[in-house]
């Protein structure tokens, strides 16, 4: 539904990325090409993180699924289990 109403919007389907694509989009986005060797993207989102670098000119990446609201939701069962003991 959302491809179709955004085609609809704007007279062309949206295109989509990877999450792959996504993390080296967003490391060549912020560190310039000299900068690149021995670099490390961290990308913490609400629902995950993504961790990506170049080795041997190639982008490797991979992701965990533990973002900003996985913390938030074990801090606060932590500190509701903490009051009640």
């Amino acid at each position: 539904q959302l491809t179709a109403a955004v085609e609809k919007a704007v007279g062309r389907a949206p295109d989509f990325i990877t999450e792959q694509q996504e993390a080296e989009l967003a490391f060549r986005g912020i560190i310039s090409p000299a900068g690149r060797p021995g670099r490390l993207l961290i990308d913490v989102g609400s629902g995950n993180a993504r961790f990506g670098w170049y080795a041997g000119g190639a982008f490797e990446s991979f992701t965990v699924d533990a973002g900003t609201k996985l913390v938030r939701d074990t801090i606060t069962k932590e500190a509701a289990a903490k009051k009640q003991s």
